[in-house]
């Protein structure tokens, strides 16, 4: 068994190691692609009053916009703008059922 001199063992080292390798480097468009499935897969079909929803939504958003990827194009609107209109839509189910009681309608 003979033993490596140290130049011919950097020179082994840097040919395997990925760090040096730039077609092991992903690509900026990679990345965003992987987090638009990582949202996919870790936020979409949870629902809107799930408790940790709203902080994967906004980290994997966060994720795309350094990837320089635009989020609301890529995935839809953001759970805020999505609870948003769930709660106006629930407030005014609440406001037309109010006003349809009649107008003697005492509560006890």
């Amino acid at each position: 068994m003979s033993m490596l001199d140290q130049t011919t063992a950097l020179s082994l080292i840097a040919a395997i190691s990925p760090a040096n390798d730039a077609a092991a480097k992903p690509s900026v468009s990679d990345v965003v692609a992987w987090a638009v499935s990582r949202w996919k897969a870790e936020v979409a079909n949870r629902p809107l009053n799930n408790v940790h929803r709203r902080a994967l939504d906004d980290a994997w958003r966060q994720m795309i916009r350094f990837g320089g990827g635009d989020p609301v194009a890529l995935l839809g609107p953001a759970h805020d703008d999505l609870a948003a209109v769930q709660n106006a839509k629930a407030e005014a189910r609440r406001r037309e059922a109010f006003n349809s009681l009649p107008d003697d309608y005492e509560v006890n």
